[in-house]
């Protein structure tokens, strides 16, 4: 009976050093995730799709296009900011949310940290 008992004990004991080191490793690829995403992005703001329902959007890479990635920002950018062609430097968070409609290409960020290059 008591053999049994410390094995009960010792399963348990295994299964919650588990689930510790299993929620400890998630937390470390969120982690990941927004450090990705802290440093300073350069981006160029672009008025090329507003034909198709995206007012301004954000082009990170646009001297290689097949690298490129479109962020649709979340606020209006200020009158200082929102001119076609200028570069800017910037924090992004990926958002998940939906597009606006008409918009098909990249996704919603929110930016901050906005400063002319």
């Amino acid at each position: 009976m008591m053999k049994q008992l410390l094995l009960i004990i010792f399963f348990f004991g295994l299964l919650s050093i588990a689930c510790c080191s299993v929620k400890e490793g998630s937390s470390s690829n969120s982690t990941k995730e927004i450090t990705n995403h802290t440093g300073v992005t350069l981006g160029q703001v672009s008025h090329k799709y507003r034909a198709t329902g995206c007012s301004t959007v954000v082009i990170v890479n646009w001297q290689s296009p097949e690298e490129q990635i479109v962020l649709i920002p979340l606020d209006t950018l200020s009158s200082e900011y929102d001119i076609d062609g200028i570069e800017i430097y910037f924090n992004y968070q990926p958002l998940k949310r939906m597009n606006p409609v008409g918009c098909t290409v990249g996704f919603p960020a929110k930016l901050s940290d906005i400063s002319k290059k």
